[in-house]
């Protein structure tokens, strides 16, 4: 129960951290197909999978955090998100 507590609000910062990531990255005009978000999120899991050897559940919501930053990346309010947040940027 208690890893289950440790690792929600972990996954859910690592979900967030990815699609923010990914639109920081220099790769963001590529975020239609979702390659920028997709190579964030790896480049993330590598780290958490090295340090979360001892929480197998880490692993599965890695998957799980790659298959978001897909779909978000594909998506058309993920580029509306990523408009807005260009448009901060560049201010």
């Amino acid at each position: 129960m208690s890893s289950v507590l440790f690792t929600a609000p972990v996954a859910l910062a690592g979900i967030l951290g990815v699609i923010v990531y990914g639109k920081w990255s220099d790769s963001v005009t590529t975020l239609r197909d979702g390659s920028a978000v997709v190579s964030s999120a790896l480049r993330i899991m590598v780290g958490v999978f090295f340090v979360s050897t001892e929480y197998p559940l880490f692993v599965v919501l890695g998957v799980v955090m790659i298959a978001i930053g897909t779909v978000m990346g594909a998506s058309g309010a993920d580029r509306v998100l990523g408009g807005r947040l260009r448009r901060t940027l560049s201010t």
